[in-house]
């Protein structure tokens, strides 16, 4: 380098230049610290990854513990179900009395809107509320789950026979010793479901969804008052992360899980709105993710700095006394040289 390039370059571009002795150095130190650097940053994203965990699952089990009204509604109108379906009182249907004996059973559980016994047809042979004359129910999906499954069936239908709205129907199997002869059924209706799901928000704060296998959304909870309203997944996400086990989802607004209520037939959903604010959780990630990089980059310049004043700058100086000396100048004894 001649001393034009000298004075056009600053001294650190010059020192830091691959070709000078001190830019070397700095190359192959930092490759040399690269494998911690990469620990050292593995090490903080593994950090954030258990963070993430540790927030997910105490997401989880929030939502399975608020979710226990609801969990106990259909446990309750399975084993109503289970129960009548093998009551020796299904035989008194030809009798009569089967409307009254139905709704002595529906006042019991003040959220089952109707309670039916049909055929293995469909064909509804007595009721609670009373069908209409000449009612002729319209095929159902539910039914054929059911009668593929032949065994205790919930779903959505989008218009109850007996009630006239979107129901949550459930299904079970009538059997006079090993052949089946019908189903004795129960609805919810979707506005029932809704209340039931906002008398546990208040204390919880999350926004509720009931959702079929299809991520349909059956039911949800009334939109908070206080603060924005955390989103539910879209059905697609829904659809991807059903499963016995819950799944995090982030959505708007916050953070939901997907957990099973009923598998395979129904699935809950919680979201609740962030426990601290975006830009806090952004710059954990950040920092765990550049406090390494930073680490790293000043491991490198300590070395290099301690390689420059113990070994680089010293032999630079007897370099200098060097060609001094091979040129025929009297060199001196100056404090650089003395150790």
């Amino acid at each position: 380098m001649n001393a034009r390039d000298e004075r056009r370059n600053p001294y650190w571009l010059r020192a830091l230049s691959l070709k000078s002795m001190r830019g070397r150095m700095a190359l192959l130190l930092g490759l040399a610290m690269l494998p911690a650097g990469v620990i050292a940053m593995q090490v903080g994203l593994n950090a954030v990854s258990a963070r993430q965990a540790a927030f997910e699952e105490t997401l989880s089990r929030r939502a399975l513990q608020s979710l226990s009204v609801e969990s106990n509604v259909i446990d309750e109108v399975r084993e109503m179900l289970r129960v009548l379906a093998t009551a020796p009182a299904l035989q008194q249907i030809e009798a009569g009395d089967c409307l009254q004996w139905l709704g002595e059973v529906a006042a019991r559980y003040p959220y089952v809107a109707a309670l039916g016994i049909s055929d293995e047809r469909g064909r509804l042979l007595c009721s609670y509320p009373a069908a209409p004359p000449q009612y002729e129910p319209a095929p159902s999906e539910l039914h054929e789950r059911a009668r593929a499954r032949d065994a205790f069936t919930i779903g959505y239908v989008d218009r109850g026979g007996l009630t006239g709205a979107p129901v949550l129907g459930a299904l079970e199997p009538i059997r006079q010793g090993a052949r089946r002869v019908g189903f004795v059924g129960a609805s919810i209706t979707v506005a029932q479901l809704g209340e039931i799901l906002d008398r546990g928000r208040a204390l919880d704060q999350a926004h509720a969804a009931i959702v079929d296998y299809r991520g349909r959304v059956v039911a949800e909870s009334s939109p908070m008052s206080d603060g924005p309203n955390p989103g539910i997944p879209h059905p697609d996400q829904i659809r991807d992360r059903l499963g016995p086990e819950p799944a995090f989802v982030p959505v708007d607004n916050g953070d939901a899980v997907i957990l099973p209520l009923h598998p395979p037939d129904l699935y809950a959903v919680m979201s609740w709105a962030p426990a601290q604010p975006a830009w806090r959780r952004w710059s954990e990630l950040g920092f765990s993710l550049i406090a390494p990089i930073l680490i790293w980059m000043l491991a490198v310049a300590t070395g290099w700095f301690a390689i420059e004043v113990f070994v680089a700058r010293p032999l630079s100086n007897l370099e200098a006394a060097a060609r001094g000396f091979a040129r025929g100048e009297d060199i001196a004894d100056p404090p650089a040289l003395r150790s």
